[in-house]
């Protein structure tokens, strides 16, 4: 997957070495479509007593995502964009209680989909005529996440997890990115972003963990002005 993403981002800036066909500067919306990988961020916890221990945590693996947006130049350098994006990813729950005289455990994997809506503000280094324009955006929005379990759950007698859930959060994101014009009001765009808000992952769990959950994005797609 990671061979993918960077095979990508080497043909997005190779396109931008290409000679320009169309600058395309009276179009000042434009809609897209990207996708790739996305990695979730893990929070296990463990707490120790003179009694006993207890721990908890998921393990999440590496999903696909997709993302579509729609958006308007306002400024030669800043630019207003509405994002969806959808992206999967499996997690496999786990829990230990432990004292003197008992031992206590779960393994419970989920299948985690991800649904988040963000409108952003862009900021562009270079100007519209540009072969290659590199920018930097921040936005917020909110994230429906939604999971069900999935076979190969381990009971060992502890409470587990809900088996589906579905929660809604506050979400913000900060991303960079490159949009390479190929001609005819088209550009590819390669975006790396990393969303961050509370996880509705640990609050499953006992002991609860501490950190956010962080939504890493390497997505790759074409856009097209008008």
């Amino acid at each position: 997957m990671w061979f993918i993403v960077r095979a990508a981002f080497a043909a997005v800036i190779l396109l931008g070495l290409l000679p320009r066909i169309s600058t395309a500067q009276e179009s000042v919306f434009f809609v897209g479509v990207i996708g790739g990988s996305v990695q979730l961020s893990g929070d296990p916890t463990t707490i120790v007593t003179p009694t006993g221990f207890a721990t908890s945590g998921y393990k999440p693996e590496t999903g696909l995502a997709v993302s579509a947006f729609v958006g308007r130049h306002i400024r030669e350098y800043v630019t207003l964009q509405a994002n969806y994006t959808w992206n999967r990813n499996d997690v496999g729950f786990f829990a230990a209680k432990g004292t003197a005289t008992e031992s206590l455990f779960f393994e419970q994997p989920h299948s985690t989909s991800h649904h988040t809506f963000i409108a952003d503000v862009l900021v562009y280094f270079r100007e519209r005529s540009s072969r290659i324009r590199p920018y930097l955006s921040g936005g917020l929005g909110f994230l429906r996440l939604s999971a069900e379990m999935q076979p190969g759950l381990i009971d060992g007698g502890l409470r587990r997890s809900p088996a589906m859930f579905t929660t809604i959060d506050i979400t913000s994101r900060v991303a960079v990115g490159v949009d390479v014009p190929v001609g005819e009001g088209w550009s590819v765009r390669y975006s790396f972003s990393e969303n961050l808000g509370p996880n509705p992952l640990s609050r499953q769990l006992e002991p609860q963990g501490v950190r956010g959950l962080m939504n890493f994005q390497n997505l790759v797609g074409v856009m097209r002005a008008f």
